[in-house]
């Protein structure tokens, strides 16, 4: 019986209704979830259309052509090292850094 207006719930229907509220919760992620799914293979499908154009068969026979491998001399990496290294210690801003780290390898990028 309510006091003062109040209502009172046992334990077992504040449990029920907790997770009734849990259940919702999660099924409505999902859903919306869901339907983001559905709504970006629309997209994907719409913006992602193959061009189709027209394409002649022509067959072309393959020149084989023999490629030698054009030996590059051997070059001298000290002085690549020594200023990787010199650059590598003002970096890390140390006085003996050259006794700290070693350069093991390196490689060229393209830029």
């Amino acid at each position: 019986m309510p006091v003062n207006g109040e209502i009172t719930l046992t334990f077992a229907e504040r449990m029920q209704f907790a997770g009734t509220g849990t259940v919702i919760g999660v099924l409505t992620v999902f859903v919306v979830l869901i339907f983001l799914w559905g709504v970006l293979v629309v997209m994907q499908k719409i913006f992602n259309r193959p061009v189709q154009t027209k394409q002649e068969t022509v067959v072309e026979q393959p020149v084989s052509v023999p490629v030698q491998p054009q030996a590059q001399p051997e070059q001298d990496n000290t002085q690549l090292i020594a200023v990787l290294t010199a650059a590598v210690a003002a970096v890390l801003n140390t006085q003996n850094a050259a006794t700290n780290f070693r350069i093991k390898s390196f490689r060229r990028t393209k830029s």
